[in-house]
């Protein structure tokens, strides 16, 4: 079934036809909330399959750190429910190499929250020092993220443009620089929300470094959320690479 949004045709994922689907772009990882995730017996969530072909897959050995399966969850999908207290997954060997820059999607619902800083997604921790970066959104509803190599921290904390609203969806897009010239942007639903300015540099991933999801590296802080879809391209996708991406996952998640 073709949809058309925003002058794109596209197709409802998992049926034939697509002019446009995220494989075409050749993802380093590729999570979907309705995808290649495995039910421990108890309705929650132990392993999350990566859909691009490069086994990045998330898990979760602690029972009581499982996000829950909301069976038809959003847009009559199954998806993702991460608690806020204790919920988290890892992708333990978050390997690379990668080039950068790279662009991140996520899609999600803002709960009601209560963290100063609810991690989505973090790869902080490089080995040997911290060199990576982390995507908040605050208890304020505004977004901060924080890269690092080394002290000072750089930043943009809570300075965006976008009030997030709770209980309310959003198609977030983060394209990642690895210098001042080439900074951290972030995006929601296509249109930019903050930048990263100062000088730092970004661990090359030359190194095998895990990453998390909701929640921060170090800290008790965890992100309640509706988790939907999680991908990452190799390059700085520009505002129609993004824009074809927002449709599709809007399209499929009802967004």
């Amino acid at each position: 079934m073709f949809i058309g949004i925003n002058g794109i045709s596209i197709c409802r994922p998992g049926k034939q036809g697509a002019s446009f689907d995220p494989s075409s772009l050749s993802p380093l990882v590729w999570l979907e909330g309705d995808k290649n995730v495995t039910n421990d017996g108890s309705g929650n969530c132990s392993a999350w399959g990566d859909l691009s072909g490069n086994s990045r897959n998330a898990a979760q050995a602690t029972l009581a750190d499982r996000p829950l399966i909301v069976a038809a969850g959003q847009n009559g999908l199954n998806i993702l429910r991460f608690d806020g207290a204790t919920d988290f997954l890892e992708i333990p060997l978050f390997t690379g190499p990668f080039a950068y820059p790279v662009t991140w999607y996520i899609a999600l619902k803002v709960p009601t929250l209560s963290v100063d800083y609810g991690p989505i997604l973090d790869t902080y921790q490089g080995l040997g020092g911290n060199a990576g970066y982390t995507f908040y959104i605050k208890s304020t509803y505004k977004s901060a993220v924080y890269a690092k190599v080394g002290a000072p921290q750089v930043s943009y904390d809570g300075t965006g443009t976008t009030t997030y609203v709770a209980n309310s969806k959003y198609t977030l897009a983060y394209v990642v620089g690895n210098s001042a010239t080439n900074p951290v942007t972030s995006y929601t639903n296509n249109v930019q929300d903050g930048q990263i300015s100062g000088t730092y540099t970004l661990d090359t991933n030359t190194l095998a470094q895990p990453l998390l999801i909701g929640k921060g590296f170090g800290t008790v802080r965890r992100m309640a959320m509706d988790l939907y879809h999680i991908s990452c391209f190799a390059g700085a996708h520009d505002a129609t690479t993004r824009g074809k991406m927002q449709t599709w996952i809007q399209a499929k998640w009802g967004i």
